[in-house]
């Protein structure tokens, strides 16, 4: 493997000082590892035995990822090294063994053969030959890096042919020596006994002694959350043997966690707490078995502006709930990342209470709010319908979009419905790669079906992202018969006074399509159109409004742009 030297220091270099913090860095490794897991999904995660068809094998991990691991790998070498902490060292450790699995892939890589015979355990260590090469791969990167093993002090610095004072020649080809100017790291020093040398800890894998009972298990685990949750430096290489002793390196969730700024309990800290509920707020109802949240309500609703929802906004914990799978509601996600109760659900609708409605809720339903609350997040508008029925207050409306976070470098999937009481809900879909979506086929594919099947009516408006492809063709012919009985439904509603005025409008019924840009959709949404935003609004008699009146629609919803078709 040493003639392999070469191909690892196009990778592999010795960096002293980083330029960024460890914190900084930190997201750039958490996109190495979500890129690497992207990748390893395509086999059966944690075993190897995909590498024996090492010639066949697809798909190919990008180039990219080879050489974001060797940067990262070469980042934390330092860090390593002085054990700066448990996260440097699981993540270099971790980073390391991807390194060796994309390398072999690339080069394909095949070097150790399959041993039989009575000794065939004791040789192989029990790994199958796809293993060892990536025990081979592992293994040269630590002696690039002159990390300290059991043999750095133990020869003099010789060249082949060369007669020690013993009478012994050195090799023609290899020798162990010892390392330039080398002194044993005093931190290492002292857990080496313990742990093993930078060398062999460092490529040291998951557990694999005698079976473990649960009582044992659980008295590891019990001890590596006590260590995890003081995180002294002093307990780093310990921490990081832990992780690897319960084989958290062959879970992806378990991985995930160092990544991110939870502590083990999965608890983040908010900065307010003003709008959790107080005891006498929240009373269980003997009749009908809920909370009564009245009283929170009338707390909470009045400080429910955009200013207060803004300092309160905690991005980690509406990512964390947005994901959740047992949520997925946008907004019981925004309501439990303000350290609210879940009755700020109810914020995100019309309320007489909510003194900056008008702002938040438009905000909410286009997207627009989360880059207002987080200047890292934002919302890309794919696709919007909507319907209205003024006759009887009534609207319907379909959004899909892309809400991307660029500082985690990581995309969803939204999908807000509009529903017929005015109110809007909006769900998380799916998680997608983050970058150039426009080239995503996949994505066109999933945005087509999404649309073509919320057809079942026809729409007043589909608003459509021009950057994508759109299936236009079927979408039309879906229409065509939707829209004729739409046309015929029309003079249903109407007063027979104004039934030859109605009739003249009845040909401007249908469905218009605009197709938009994305700064013409932004554009839109900053002037208060298109946001998903219907009101409706009635004529007040003797100071209470008048529902047996004509409605009439918000003036802000109406589209000024040219359609681009009509059906």
């Amino acid at each position: 493997m040493s003639d392999t030297k070469k191909e690892y220091k196009k990778y592999i270099k010795k960096i002293n000082t980083p330029k960024k913090s460890f914190n900084e860095r930190l997201v750039f490794y958490k996109k190495c590892f979500i890129d690497y897991k992207n990748w390893r999904l395509n086999f059966k995660f944690p075993k190897t035995e995909y590498l024996s068809r090492i010639k066949t094998i697809k798909p190919i991990p990008p180039n990219k990822l080879l050489i974001d691991l060797g940067k990262s790998i070469s980042e934390l070498r330092e860090e390593f090294i002085n054990l700066k902490g448990y996260k440097q060292l699981i993540i270099f450790k971790l980073f390391l063994f991807y390194f060796a699995e994309v390398f072999k892939v690339i080069n394909k890589i095949k070097i150790a053969k399959s041993v039989s015979g009575p000794f065939s355990g004791w040789i192989t260590g029990g790994k199958s030959p796809s293993r060892r090469d990536i025990d081979l791969i592992m293994g040269e990167i630590p002696i690039i890096f002159d990390f300290e093993s059991s043999f750095s002090d133990r020869y003099e610095k010789t060249k082949p042919g060369h007669k020690r004072k013993s009478g012994d020649v050195v090799g023609t080809s290899w020798e162990w020596v010892k390392i330039k100017n080398f002194k044993w790291n005093s931190k290492w020093k002292k857990n080496n006994k313990k742990y093993g040398y930078q060398e062999n800890f460092s490529t040291k894998d998951h557990y694999k002694g005698e079976p473990r009972s649960l009582i044992e298990t659980n008295k590891i685990t019990q001890n590596f959350d006590k260590l995890l949750s003081k995180n002294k430096p002093n307990d780093a290489i310990q921490i990081a043997d832990l992780f690897f002793n319960l084989s958290y390196c062959k879970d992806f969730d378990e991985i995930e966690k160092i990544f991110s700024n939870e502590t083990k309990s999965g608890i983040i800290k908010h900065k307010f707490s003003d709008w959790l509920p107080l005891e006498n707020e929240i009373t269980k109802d003997e009749k009908y078995g809920f909370d009564n949240t009245d009283l929170y309500k009338q707390r909470i609703f009045p400080q429910f502006t955009i200013k207060n929802i803004k300092k309160r906004f905690n991005k980690d914990v509406f990512i964390k709930e947005l994901t959740n799978p047992k949520n997925g509601s946008v907004k019981l996600s925004l309501a439990i990342s303000l350290n609210g109760h879940r009755e700020l659900e109810y914020a995100f609708e019309y309320d007489e209470l909510l003194p900056d409605m008008d702002l938040i809720l438009p905000a909410y339903t286009s997207g627009s709010l989360y880059n207002y609350l987080d200047n890292d997040l934002s919302f890309l508008t794919l696709f919007r319908t909507n319907l209205t029925i003024l006759e009887l207050a009534e609207s319907w409306g379909d959004c899909v979009g892309i809400l991307s976070d660029k500082k985690q470098k990581k995309s969803y999937i939204l999908h807000y419905s509009g529903n017929r009481d005015g109110t809007t809900d909006c769900s998380f879909i799916k998680e997608i790669k983050y970058g150039n979506f426009k080239k995503d086929k996949e994505l066109s594919n999933f945005l087509n079906k999404k649309l073509i099947d919320r057809l079942f009516i026809a729409p007043d408006t589909v608003i459509l992202n021009k950057d994508y492809k759109w299936d236009l063709k079927k979408m039309f012919k879906i229409l065509k018969p939707k829209t004729k009985e739409k046309r015929d439904q029309f003079l249903d509603f109407i007063d027979e006074d104004d039934y030859h005025e109605k009739q003249k409008e009845q040909k401007n019924v249908g469905t218009y399509f605009y197709l938009l840009s994305s700064n013409q959709i932004n554009n839109q949404i900053t002037n208060s159109k298109m946001d998903g935003s219907i009101r409706f609004s009635f004529p007040k008699k003797r100071g209470k409004i008048d529902f047996s009146a004509d409605a009439k629609i918000s003036p802000y919803s109406e589209i000024e742009i040219k359609h681009s078709y009509f059906i």
